[in-house]
């Protein structure tokens, strides 16, 4: 797989587990690969099939919590 596509799931784990300094870390390296890594972008692209606005919003949250926007 790609590392960005690691790093991204990553990111949205680690923040779900509570480990938001380890997903800090991982984001860190995703926007040395990335550097105008697109969260909200992102989120729509692979996850507009879901129908409650509800998952996107805290998908987007837990970016932010990781320091990506």
């Amino acid at each position: 797989p790609r590392s960005h596509d690691l790093n991204i799931w990553l990111v949205l784990t680690y923040v779900a587990l509570g480990q938001e300094k380890e997903a800090r870390q991982v984001a860190e390296k995703l926007l040395e690969i990335l550097p105008q890594f697109p969260a909200k972008a992102w989120v729509n692209k692979y996850f507009s099939h879901f129908k409650d606005p509800k998952i996107k919003a805290r998908i987007i949250e837990q970016f932010t919590k990781a320091g990506l926007k």
